[in-house]
């Protein structure tokens, strides 16, 4: 393994301009501090990425193009990317903090909260990732936790971070093998193909069902992630009554026509921006009640699911299925053999029994008022 990967990042010392507090977060490739700029006192984000673990330097001239590349993103609806130091160990990169924090968590607070808000949501979802796609660099993790508000008003603008990620796993410098939140993975991707355009169109209409109901569309409460991603490879989904029984058909319509099983039957961006409903013009402006503070809720049981088991990789996954794909060597096995339970689908769901659904869903009956 070579000592540096990018020619272009800062080889001093971070605590040099940074005051870095301690870890906030941590994910399968890295952990995130807050810092402070010593000089300006402006907050900032720092993501340190081990090298030891998930790094690998084979492609150094490709993955210093994108570096540079990343660098120099700049869109109002993207968290930007303002340096990137290295050490032997770590590569440090360093984001603006943006004030209005976690979207979902700000919504539970938010009482006028509708589908002409969500549609407003989405739209600066499509423009950053149509920004993205123009640099050709694929999200490839679009999830709650990269969407975040830029300041606490009501109709903020959203902010998407996290985007230089998939493309330090495509240039050569991330090892593949790890993915995001089971819910927002593409099936194809679960089929070994690589992050798309038409992935990223995936997630969003994903992003869009949880931002319309409070519940994600491919739940598997007898098997976890790993039913999860099962139900995702058929595009196993309902529009999940009660939650869905103010949502408008426009709506719908909207997330089936980004949440189908074809990559090459999705919206494209430039389309799913001129659809109705993501432009406002037929999207509901009566308060979606309860959904805020589901979306709120959703966000800290991930986080406390991911604290105690960590990230499932998509290895382990495709291990379970004996999915023949570029992955095809596994590093990591299940260590033990897993009860096998029948596995729960949509369409055996008594969708009019509020309990049996609660039940299916993991969720108490007051949770679906």
């Amino acid at each position: 393994m070579v000592d540096y990967f990018f020619a272009s990042s800062l080889k001093t010392s971070l605590e040099d301009t940074y005051n870095v507090g301690e870890p906030c977060s941590s994910g399968p490739l890295s952990v995130v501090h807050g810092a402070e700029n010593k000089h300006t006192k402006s907050s900032y984000v720092v993501k340190k990425i081990a090298k030891n673990s998930y790094l690998q330097g084979n492609d150094l001239s490709s993955a210093e193009e994108m570096a540079r590349t990343i660098s120099r993103v700049r869109h109002p609806n993207i968290c930007p990317v303002t340096d990137i130091y290295e050490d032997r160990e770590n590569v440090y990169v360093i984001m603006e903090s943006i004030p209005g924090g976690e979207l979902f968590t700000r919504l539970a607070n938010v009482e006028s909260y509708s589908e002409y808000h969500a549609a407003a949501i989405i739209r600066d979802v499509l423009s950053a990732v149509q920004y993205l796609h123009m640099e050709d660099i694929i999200h490839a993790n679009i999830k709650p936790e990269n969407v975040l508000s830029g300041n606490s008003k009501e109709y903020a603008p959203t902010v998407l971070a996290d985007f230089y990620m998939s493309s330090l796993m495509s240039h050569g410098v991330l090892m593949n093998g790890v993915c995001g939140n089971p819910s927002y993975v593409a099936p194809e991707i679960l089929r070994g193909f690589p992050p798309s355009r038409e992935s990223d169109v995936w997630s969003i209409g994903v992003l869009t069902y949880v931002l319309l109901s409070g519940l994600e569309p491919f739940p598997s409460p007898n098997q976890g992630d790993a039913g999860t991603y099962s139900n995702v490879v058929r595009c196993d989904f309902e529009f999940i009554k009660p939650f869905f029984n103010k949502v408008s058909k426009n709506a719908q319509d909207f997330i089936s026509k980004l949440v189908t099983l074809v990559p090459g039957e999705r919206l494209t961006v430039a389309e799913a921006l001129e659809h109705p409903w993501c432009k406002g013009d037929a999207a509901k402006m009566e308060p979606m009640v309860g959904v805020g503070k589901r979306l709120s809720d959703m966000l800290l049981k991930k986080r406390e699911t991911l604290a105690q088991k960590g990230s499932l990789q998509i290895g382990r996954v495709l291990a379970r299925y004996d999915t023949k794909t570029p992955l095809e060597e596994v590093e990591t096995k299940f260590d033990h053999p897993e009860e096998v339970e029948k596995e729960i689908t949509t369409d055996e769901i008594d969708f009019s029994d509020p309990e049996a659904l609660a039940k299916a869903l993991n969720m108490s009956t007051n949770d679906m008022s």
